[in-house]
């Protein structure tokens, strides 16, 4: 078949796209062959009802464009010139229709794109000195005239908010970084001939304007063109298996189209437009509790086939999933629980950052703790090794002591471990001297570990006795407390305590001693202001010491930090590395970023 020429492609297209839109009772199109207006093809009229004066809505206008070429994909970009554009911009906006004609069967396809002025100033400006920009053009909704009007009608309304707004459309970011008092961020759209259960369908499979609401001010800017929303909403109800209520409430998630129905922390049904079809997926999230509930829940779904979300049931139908896999889940991390909880940890395990490692780590653990079972560890050789054991979020402080074999049982450390130190005289170590495990503890284990258990920290170090030795070794790890506490990691109040309670246990026995004084009043000065009183005893120190590092300290609790490093320089250079290492050098650091901890 020969070529058509332009006259008789521009007629065909006309003709086409008028019969489609003379289907929809509510639109009236206007549009003329060899229409000589520039920019545009015609008007359509849009009515709320019949086709009378006192029902029109409003008017759109048109450019009609029309090509021989069969297109048949989902989208199609066209180059359009932006002096058309401008053009379009200037009139409030445009709907740019492409209409693919296929003469041999004497049908076409019809592409569109509504363009309001947000659209036009984006493309205007994006294209800078281009005399033409490529329009991504979708398909039109030909057979579907409650679609057609729908696209009219919000068109229509979202051109009457956005014609004041012709010379600037700010972006939200924009809107933000000048500081505009916004109130609240709207959406808006008119939906026709669409039941009110689906406008979540349907607002997620439309493109929707966002507009700013400036506070005191009865306008709304135009932001941003969302092509992809996403609507979630939490809906109170309770969500049963037969008889028994596994949870509360649950989530209902919107997006592209398809509703999901978010149940747990692990749990996701979804749906078809008419329930036909359901699939159902579990993905580890939140924590062990969690998990382990969302199981349970998932094993008696898939043997009752069906569920009761906010009293309604929901037959889910048969689909293949094996009940005993979920349930050897179910008892492997109910196990699983139960270790934690005989470690002593405290915090929660994040299920969704258990990779292939930690799984491993965990059914070692299981398998020794709970059951007894021998493990091993790479280049352990000593008859006994402790330390944090990291599995995913957490931290947990192990025990592991050798066997005979060379394997290992594993522990927590916070259990009972005995210890010894022998004391320099003692060459031959005949008079093992029993001391806590609990010194054994570094800064780091002490902040970072998921199973610290300060009360049976203190309780086992003054179970130990009062040997000055070993009170010594109390006040360094005193100081390792204080300065796990300042790296601000996390057990901060439990660790201020045990600080607070060491040093009260060592004070009855070295009474009237200045570096104790420091010691609490360091610990004081961490959770409040010095009052009066512990002011003047700190003044009494610096009247009275003779030792350098204990003025330092001391001018260093006052807030004086002049003659605090006038004291510092008056120690040697050993003495001052040392120094740096107490923790309460931690003041003059803090001071030094202007009072941030």
């Amino acid at each position: 078949m020969p070529n058509k020429d332009a006259n008789q492609i521009e007629k065909m297209a006309i003709a086409k796209l008028k019969q489609i839109l003379l289907m929809c009772d509510s639109i009236d199109p206007y549009i003329y062959e060899n229409d000589k207006t520039p920019s545009f093809d015609g008007q359509l009229f849009v009515y709320s009802g019949a086709k009378s004066k006192k029902n029109l809505v409003g008017t759109i206008d048109v450019q009609i464009k029309g090509t021989e070429t069969v297109i048949r994909e989902k989208t199609y970009k066209y180059q359009v010139e932006i002096a058309d554009l401008i053009n379009f911009r200037n009139d409030d906006g445009c709907v740019f229709f492409l209409v693919s004609v296929d003469f041999e069967q004497n049908d076409c396809k019809v592409y569109y794109e509504a363009l309001q002025v947000l659209d036009l100033n984006r493309i205007i400006d994006k294209a800078k000195d281009q005399k033409t920009f490529g329009i991504e053009l979708k398909e039109f909704p030909q057979n579907d005239p409650i679609e057609i009007t729908n696209i009219c009608i919000n068109f229509l309304k979202d051109s009457k908010k956005q014609r004041s707004f012709i010379d600037n459309t700010p972006t939200l970011e924009e809107l933000l970084s000048g500081g505009a008092p916004i109130d609240e961020l709207v959406m808006s759209g008119t939906v026709q001939g669409v039941p009110t259960y689906d406008i979540d369908r349907y607002i997620t499979t439309h493109s929707v304007y966002l507009y700013a609401k400036i506070k005191n001010l009865n306008v709304e800017i135009p932001v941003e063109k969302i092509t992809n929303s996403v609507i979630k909403r939490s809906v109170t109800g309770s969500v049963k298996v037969k008889n028994r209520k596994y949870y509360d409430s649950y989530s209902v998630i919107t997006e592209g189209g398809i509703r999901k129905y978010v149940v747990g922390k692990s749990l996701v049904l979804k749906t078809d437009k008419d329930f036909s079809r359901i699939d159902v997926n579990m993905c580890p999230k939140g924590n062990i509790s969690d998990y382990i509930r969302d199981t349970e829940f998932f094993v008696d779904m898939i043997r009752s086939r069906t569920i009761t979300l906010n009293g309604a049931s929901v037959d889910l139908g048969a689909f293949d999933k094996d009940p005993a896999i979920f349930h050897a889940k179910l008892d492997y991390y109910k196990d699983v629980d139960s270790m934690l909880k005989k470690m002593g940890v405290t915090e929660d395990l994040d299920c969704s950052k258990v990779n292939d490692n930690d799984n491993n780590n965990i059914r070692n653990l299981v398998n020794s703790v709970l059951y007894g079972n021998r493990i091993s560890f790479k280049d352990v050789d000593d008859s006994f090794a402790y330390g944090l054991f990291k599995i995913a979020n957490l931290k947990i402080m192990i025990w592991i002591k050798r066997r005979e074999d060379g394997s290992y049982d594993v522990s927590n450390f916070f259990d009972n471990h005995s210890i010894v130190y022998f004391k320099e005289e003692d060459v031959d170590k005949k008079n093992p001297i029993p001391v806590s495990q609990f010194l054994l503890l570094t800064e780091e284990s002490l902040s970072e570990s998921s199973n610290l258990d300060c009360k049976r920290i203190y309780q086992d170090i003054i179970e130990k006795g009062t040997d000055l030795d070993y009170v010594n070794m109390i006040q360094v790890f005193m100081l390792s407390v204080l300065n796990a506490y300042d790296l601000n990691i996390k057990h901060q109040d439990e660790l201020l305590s045990l600080a607070q309670m060491l040093c009260a246990w060592i004070s009855n026995i070295y009474t009237d001693d200045d570096l104790q004084s420091l010691n609490r009043l360091q610990i004081v000065k961490r959770s409040r202001d010095l009052n009066d009183a512990e002011l003047l005893e700190l003044n009494h120190i610096v009247d009275t010491t003779d030792e350098s590092s204990v003025r330092c300290g001391a001018y260093i609790l006052l807030d004086d930090y002049i003659n605090a490093q006038r004291s510092f320089e008056e120690l040697n250079e050993k003495q001052q590395e040392e120094f740096v290492t107490y923790p309460i050098y931690h003041f003059v650091l803090k001071n030094q970023q202007g009072g941030k901890k």
